[in-house]
């Protein structure tokens, strides 16, 4: 039996193709892998929210893997090296439920094991590491540990890591950012539609914390169902005021970011 299935929306066939090559050289062949390709060359038929849904309903392989179609499996990390990073997963907390290779931990500090034009891997880090955020250009998911995604059916093309994240530990899983370097060669634009979807993101589950900070690999996002700050983008300098007193005013219970309901403590 397969081990993997690999979809991926593309819009540009000479990068799918390039990534095939590259995962295929790396062990990902037809033996262990079913690739699927969510075909946007024509037109956006296709968005990341409801795709995935759609591709954790029809995958068979004890893993699904979500990824763009800029990656290059080129730094020396294949197939063996994902199965150990899996195996050791599984050993440290079987309630994994979706991984990456980038994310942001409950310190706010980003950790990943990736290339890419901004470093952001640049930092030695010990993996794998539990986050409460996940970068989405390389997204595995634990069939063993299926959960219900995107019950606010929200659409486009950002804040699905987050959304998924928030997803599983509503449902008492986990996320993590694992040991598997891939080289991303995507740019990561946030133009009007990113900020859009960040509110609607907010606005869909702010009425699920009493005060709480997401921090992303890419902008901070604020979800409250005490306060109307979340329809606003909220400046640098609050959210760094707020890192760096929360200790203080946890203390004092001003600060509460656990929610109303059943999500754990996000920001431990």
């Amino acid at each position: 039996m397969r081990l993997f299935h690999i979809c991926t929306i593309v819009n540009n066939q000479a990068q799918y193709q390039a990534m095939i090559q590259s995962f295929e050289s790396a062990g990902f062949d037809e033996k262990n892998v079913r690739y699927t390709m969510l075909d946007n060359c024509e037109n956006n038929k296709y968005e990341p929210y409801s795709s995935i849904r759609r591709c954790m309903s029809e995958t068979a392989e004890p893993y699904l893997i979500f990824c763009h179609q800029d990656l290059l499996a080129n730094q020396g990390h294949g197939i063996g090296q994902l199965k150990k990073a899996i195996e050791e997963l599984d050993e440290l907390d079987s309630s994994w439920a979706v991984a990456g290779n980038a994310g942001v931990n409950g310190k706010f500090t980003t950790v990943a094991k990736i290339t890419d034009r901004y470093k952001t891997g640049a930092n030695k880090v010990k993996l794998p590491q539990k986050v409460h955020s996940l970068d989405e250009n390389f997204l595995i998911f634990n069939q063993k540990n299926t959960f219900t995604f995107n019950q606010c059916e929200l659409r486009g093309f950002h804040f699905y890591g987050t959304e998924l994240c928030l997803s599983a530990i509503e449902k008492s899983l986990n996320a993590y950012v694992i040991d598997f370097h891939l080289e991303h060669l995507g740019r990561g634009a946030m133009e009007e539609d990113f900020y859009s979807l960040r509110q609607q993101c907010q606005q869909a589950w702010g009425h699920r914390f009493r005060f709480c900070f997401i921090q992303t690999t890419t902008n901070t996002v604020f979800f409250s169902t005490k306060l109307d700050y979340q329809f606003l983008p909220l400046p640098e300098k609050t959210v760094a005021f707020f890192l760096k007193f929360r200790p203080v005013l946890r203390r004092l219970k001003l600060l509460y970011f656990v929610t109303p309901k059943k999500i754990k403590l996000i920001n431990k």
